[in-house]
Formats: structure tokens, sequence, C-alpha cells
């Protein structure tokens, strides 16, 4: 029996009175002289008891790949009413679960059935929710001395590394001994000593650093060309092994991802064959990391650069930075915000984002942070700083670091994982699996210092996050039962209110003449020890003296108030930027950036005072409305597409009554003669001559040719002012629906 440790094993649950309903417990005939064989021994070590219960558990009894009985008992319906420990664990089944004790009181809560009877365990099971939190934090406990020195321990996996042999085996036996006074037991198969090689949580450790399972590499070098969407999934989830050896591997997994998107037909194209030798082909030569060796003398280097698009560095360890021994590779995308920042800016946020996302593998060391920007080299030199300046200045301090300057040239790898996402579109599909730089939200996560165009762009992104999804629907009954559930559960939660005297709310203070301030400075002397404060301060002592001679405070009731200039008179109403810089000088509140941002836009005398630079508006003279279908028609060309039958170009020729569309497939190169043909031939034909046609100033449409034909057929055009499209909006509408459907139809990577 495992003795009672620092760590047991506890079992808390939400509703201690719930009442599960539980299947028959089954096991193979096959396995069941296995299961009485199990447990007449885990009853003689006292592991188990008999015991008679009103709800039990089943157990379910699955064979090894040795065909060996595996007990898991089927806790599911327990797990739901059990509090989470939501730190992330491998598979159960790798965990000795039978070492760890669980507290006393809860050992009524593991009854199990099988069908030789019903049990309780004094020892934790495989199918609890919490054991591999528990036992985590058990070694944890037990080896807390030797972690981070000379053992990395993950669960039931410890490894112990040393520099020599010599101190290897002195390690292993300070583990060995802690191990044993602890009362735990290792598998003699499990115990791999002086090993030259291993394999850690799916990753290869050797003297070369870490690296990925070289059978796993292999695997991927050979693999066939998929023939269907599935075998295209099991080759990416592959692939995903490769995320930390590989920067942007993404770039070549996007296309294969896609090749079946909204229920097309698969089609094997070039460019998935392209991405998908090329995958192969990093396979066959990925790099080595080695982590960040804090004993040894080599420097640190840190090298990043910035883009108008994204941001890109790696980070190593060795005598220069050309020829570090890389840990790590990033590379993160700006949002249309972030590419109109200044490139001193861009270049900070650069720095700030490798440090958030590196902080633990840095904070503590001396590293040198390569760039190819010279201003940087000044960046705690500067005297006047903004006030995003001095946040990412406080956040920058926190680290031992020097910034050197290189030649943008030399700088090649950063710079091609900084420009990584410079064709990037606007795909949707891209944008789930893109990474953007977030370090000025984090490092200011109420948005007081952030840029006008930043604020909004993150006020899009939450309406969109907010969309309502689809959900199945609900009967009202059933609705409405929860809501009472809910409302009964929080009555019973509700602490009791205390008298009004003690603790009034805003309801109370509403129809009772005491207020809420008055029980603030009540009992407690609030307002008495501001006053007695004035006295022993050197300053406000002689405004309560004389406040006749301090004409920027007010002096009543013994108490002193400040007097703040508002906009109109200090800042001549410059703008949301210039208040609120002011007004940071001597305040501070959440959401202060919004809320001037709001005050600013609702001023009146902004809106009546400001002149706008832009020359005003125009009239708009709206086109005539037509008096019969295609008496007047409106004409538009959709940009150029990849030749298809040997039209690369679609005419738009719409009816500006009945709304109805012609699409007429040409190409770039036709001339307004042979337009003309097309114009008699395709619409003509159909509809007659119309009386009007509107169009933009395409070449084609302004030539002699197409005029003279169109005099000759009495047929008058119209055309729109140049850079006024909606002038002809109907057809720009029509336009905007075409492509929107083409755009659906044809996939991301075409």
């Amino acid at each position: 029996m495992p003795p009672l440790r620092e760590v047991n094993h506890r079992i808390p649950l939400i509703d201690k009175g719930m009442r599960y309903t539980y299947h028959l417990p089954h096991c193979p005939d096959s396995l069941k002289p296995q299961l009485a064989e199990k447990i007449q021994l885990y009853m003689k070590a006292g592991w188990w008891e008999r015991a008679s219960v009103s709800q039990a558990a089943p157990m379910l009894c699955i064979p090894k790949k040795n065909r060996k009985i595996r007990m898991v008992v089927d806790c599911r319906k327990r797990n739901d009413n059990t509090v989470k420990d939501v730190t992330p664990f491998p598979d159960q089944d790798q965990i000795q679960m039978d070492q760890v004790r669980i507290n006393p009181n809860d050992v009524p809560k593991t009854a199990f059935s099988t069908v030789f009877g019903t049990f309780l365990s004094h020892v934790m099971q495989q199918g609890d929710c919490n054991a591999p939190a528990t036992f985590q934090w058990l070694i944890t406990v037990t080896l807390q001395e030797y972690i981070a020195r000379i053992v990395h321990a993950y669960l039931d996996d410890a490894f112990v590394y040393s520099d020599t042999i010599e101190e290897h085996v002195e390690h292993v036996s300070l583990m060995l001994d802690t191990l044993v006074k602890a009362d735990f037991y290792l598998g003699r198969d499990k115990v791999d000593l002086f090993a030259e090689k291993l394999d850690c949580l799916g990753h290869i450790i050797d003297d070369r650093g870490v690296h990925a399972d070289e059978d796993k590499m292999a695997h991927i070098c050979n693999w066939r060309k998929p023939m269907n969407l599935n075998e295209i999934q099991q080759f990416v989830g592959l692939i995903k092994y490769l995320a930390p050896f590989m920067p942007d591997v993404s770039t070549y997994t996007m296309p294969l991802t896609g090749i079946q998107r909204n229920s097309h037909p698969f089609l094997w194209r070039e460019i998935h064959d392209r991405c998908f030798q090329a995958i192969k082909d990093l396979a066959c030569k990925y790099p080595i990391l080695r982590p960040i060796d804090p004993r040894s003398d080599e420097p640190i280097w840190l090298v990043c650069n910035a883009s108008l698009y994204g941001i890109g560095a790696l980070y190593g360890q060795g005598p220069t930075w050309q020829g570090c021994q890389l840990a790590g590779f990033m590379s993160k995308k700006l949002t249309d915000a972030q590419h109109n920042y200044r490139t001193f800016k861009r270049e900070t946020l650069a720095i700030l984002e490798v440090l958030l996302k590196w902080e633990d593998k840095l904070l503590g060391f001396h590293f040198k942070v390569i760039m190819d920007h010279e201003a940087l080299q000044f960046l705690r030199m500067q005297q006047c700083l903004s006030s995003h300046q001095m946040r990412w200045m406080d956040y920058l301090s926190c680290f031992n670091t020097e910034i050197i300057y290189v030649k943008g040239s030399e700088n090649k790898v950063a710079d091609c994982l900084s420009q990584y996402y410079e064709t990037d579109g606007g795909d949707e599909a891209q944008k789930e699996t893109v990474e953007w730089a977030t370090a000025d939200i984090r490092l200011d996560p109420e948005g007081d210092d952030l840029p006008i165009d930043r604020l909004r762009e993150l006020r899009l992104a939450a309406m969109q996050d907010e969309t309502p999804k689809i959900r199945e629907p609900t009967e009202e009954r059933r609705a409405e039962a929860d809501t009472l559930r809910q409302h009964a559960e929080q009555r019973r939660e509700e602490p009791t209110r205390a008298p009004m005297s003690e603790d009034p709310t805003l309801l109370d203070s509403a129809g009772d003449p005491q207020m809420l301030v008055t029980h603030f400075q009540g009992e407690h002397g609030f307002l008495d020890c501001i006053r007695w404060g004035y006295l022993t301060d050197p300053i406000l002592a002689k405004v309560i003296l004389q406040p006749d001679h301090h004409k920027g405070f007010d002096v009543g009731d013994g108490l002193i108030y400040l007097k703040v200039a508002t906009g109109d008179r200090t800042l001549g109403h410059f703008g949301a930027m210039r208040t609120a810089d002011y007004i940071r000088r001597r305040f501070w509140w959440p959401g202060l950036g919004k809320d001037i941002d709001q005050f600013c836009r609702s001023c009146p005398v902004c809106q009546t005072t400001k002149t706008d630079n832009a020359r005003p508006a125009g009239l708009l003279h709206s086109l005539p409305i037509p008096k019969r279908p295609w008496n007047s028609i409106a004409m538009d060309f959709i940009s150029p597409f990849p030749e298809s039958n040997g039209a690369d170009y679609l005419w738009v020729v719409l009816c500006r009554l009945t709304s109805l569309v012609h699409l007429v497939p040409v190409n770039t190169t036709i001339r307004a003669s042979k337009l003309a043909w097309v114009f008699i031939q395709e619409i003509v034909r159909l509809h007659g001559l119309p009386d009007t046609i509107v169009s933009d100033h395409d070449a084609k449409f302004t030539s002699q040719f197409w005029r003279e034909v169109h005099q000759l057929l009495d047929v008058k055009l119209l055309t729109s002012m140049a850079f006024h499209p909606q002038m002809d909006g109907a057809s720009e509408r029509a336009i905007w629906n075409m492509s929107q459907i083409l755009r659906g139809l044809v996939s991301p990577d075409q």
C-alpha cells in the first residue's frame, strides 16, 4: 500500500448529492482469469476492498498489445461533476496510477463494479480526470530539490542530465535515493542508464541538441502522393510535427488543406505537387535546435527584423551571430494599422514581440539584439518619450540587452521571415492560420496609448468574434427550466444582505435620504484624514492658509479642489491625441484613451469651428429612369482573369430598368471594332438597339470608331465622371456581385 504523502489524490465534487446512472460492467471471457488474479492481488495489497454501495462506475477491461489486461474505470459521469484541473497532460495510460494514495475522505467516491463484485479503491484510478495533475504535483514536490538542476520531470518520465560520467552516477544516485525515500517503484524495462540518445516526448535528444525523430522524417520523405482528402489530412497532421524545427512550414501546407474546400471535387494540380515535394525536401534536411546553455560563456544572439508586412526573428547561442546554434524561429504578420506605423516604431515592435515570445528563455541573461535599423542603438538614450514609448521602455528595462546595428543586406534570414506575408491577400481561410503581432495590445490591454486606427481595428475584430454561431434549437420549456434553476442557485449562494446603515446599495440609496457618499464619509472619518494631511504637506499647507494667492486651486469646507483647464482654454481643441497627452500628465483611469476619443468626437465646438480641407462635393445628377426594358443600358469590364477558352475578361452589360445582366467573355486585347460586332451579336440581336449607353472612360468606349458606329445607329453615349463610380452604381453593384460569386467558386490557391 502506498503511504499517505504530502500530496494525495482528492476528488472535489461540484454537487455531492448527484446520482449517476451507470450500465452494467462487462469483461471479455479471455480476460476474466487475469481480472480475478488482479482483484486478489490488489485486495491482498490493501489497494482495493469489497463494499456495498448505492452506485458504482463500471470497470472497463481492455487488452493491451501484449494481451495483458488494462483496467480503466468509466468515470465520465463523475468527471462531469468534478472540479477540473485544466493543466494539459498526455494520455493517462502512461501514468503509474497505483503508486498514489487517495485521500481517505474521498475513498467512498471511488466505488466501481466488476463482473466479480463491487469495490472501493485506496489508490488512484485510470479514468479520473484530475489524476494526471495530482501525479505531476506529487513528482514535482518529491523532486523539487533537483528539478531544473539535474532532473527534468514530466508526469512519470524523469530525465537526469549531466556533463560527465562521474557527475551522472552521482546525480542518478541522488534521484534514486529520493524516490526510495518516497516509496516509489521503477519499472525495470523503463530504466535507460547512460543513454547516448533519448526519445523525450516525441523529440530526439542527443549530444548535438534537440531534433525531430528520424523515423518520422524518413516516413515523410517516402510518403506517396495523396489520392483523396483523408490522405491529405493524415499527411498534414504529421507535418505539424515539423513546426518547432522549420520556420513557416505552413507556407506549403496551406494550399494542401484548401484543396477540397467548399465541397469542390478533388483535383491534384501542379501547385499542390510542388508544395508536396517541397515539404518532403524540407524533411530531408531539417535543422537541429539546441536550447540555450546558461553555463556556457558564448553570447546569446537575437536576430530580428520588421518589414511593411510582418516580423521575423530567430535566436541562438554561439561565438558570432552568423554562426550561432539556432534555438528557435518566429514569423508574425502585421495588421493594417501596424502597417502604417513609422519604421522606428515597427522595428521596436519587432523586438517587443520577440521578447514576449521567448521571455522565459531570455529573462535573466545578457543577450545581443541584431537589427538593421541604426536608430535603435539610441533607444535607451531618448530624453523625450511619448506615452506608448514609456510603456514599452518599462518592459524593455526588465532585460539585460545590447542592440547592435548591421546592414540589411547581411540580415538575410530574419529579413526573409519578416517578408513571408508580403504576398498575402484577404483570404479568410488564411487568416485562421496566420500569427498576428500583438505586442502593442499585450503591453497596453486597456488601449490607453494605442493609435485611433488600431483601436478601431480591435473593435472591428471584437465585433466579428461576437458573430452568433449556429446552434441546436432548444425547447422553450427547457430554456425556462434552466433559467429558473440558475436563479434558484444564485439565491441559495447569495449572502445575507447587510442592514442599510452598514452596506447601502445604489437601489437602496435611491429611495432613502442616506446617500452613498454619506456612508463613505461617516464613521471612518475619511475627509477628516484628508484635512489633517494638508497641514503636513509643504505646498498644500500654503494653499489652505492663503487660497487667494493660488489661483489654480479652490478651497471649500476645508478641502482643496484642483482647477483643470478644459481643452478650449489650454489646447485649443487640437483633437484626441493632444488632449490625451495633456490629461495623462495629472490623471489616469482605465480606458482613458477611448473615453477621450469619444468625447472629442462629440465636442460641439470642434464640429462647428473646424473646417474640412476637402473641397465641397458637388450636386450629383442622377441618371434618367428608363421607360422600357433595355431602353438604357450600362456596361463595364471586370478585371483580368486567368485565361480560359481564349478569354480572360468579362464584359458586363446591364439593363438599367430590370437589372438583367449579360456576361460576355472577351479578352484584354480586343479592339473597339471587334467589340462593336460582339455588341451587335450578343445584345442587339436579343434586345434591340438601346437609346442610351452608360459607361466609364475606358479607351474602348472613348475611341473614335466606337463613337461613330453608335452615331450611325442613333445610340446616345453617356460617360460617367472620372473617379466617380457612384454615378453608375447599378453596374458597379452588378460587378461586385459577379466578383463575389466567382470568388466563392474558385479555390484560394488559383
